[in-house]
């Protein structure tokens, strides 16, 4: 099974399918440059859980590295309503909202004299 990652069926514990299971497969599979794949967990986690902020952010996270940038923010204030206290979640945020106005923004603060 060396360099496959879980070819069995749905992820399971204990004969029960686990949002936290999908999630964490996720993740692997986007370390392992499988990004469809890993997106797919992270829905079947979000599914599973509705409550899971960590599929929530990890979507998010794919998303942004897409250059869906609307969507991302999306998902990671989703997360961020769920758990108000998931630090990820809002410093991930930070990224594509500079992405989206970030331009804008630096631009008046470059034109603005400082007071």
């Amino acid at each position: 099974m060396e360099g496959q990652l879980c070819s069995l069926g749905p992820c399971d514990y204990l004969g029960f399918e686990s949002s936290t299971a999908y999630n964490n497969r996720g993740l692997s599979l986007d370390d392992r440059g499988q990004p469809e794949a890993a997106r797919a967990d992270f829905e079947k986690a979000i599914a599973l859980d509705p409550r899971n902020y960590f599929a929530y952010n990890n979507q998010g996270v794919l998303y942004g590295k897409d250059g869906q940038y609307e969507r991302s923010i999306d998902y990671f204030q989703r997360a961020i309503a769920i758990n108000a206290r998931h630090a990820d979640s809002y410093c991930n945020l930070g990224c594509p909202i500079s992405m989206c106005i970030g331009m804008t923004l630096r631009w008046n603060s470059m034109t603005r004299p400082l007071t």
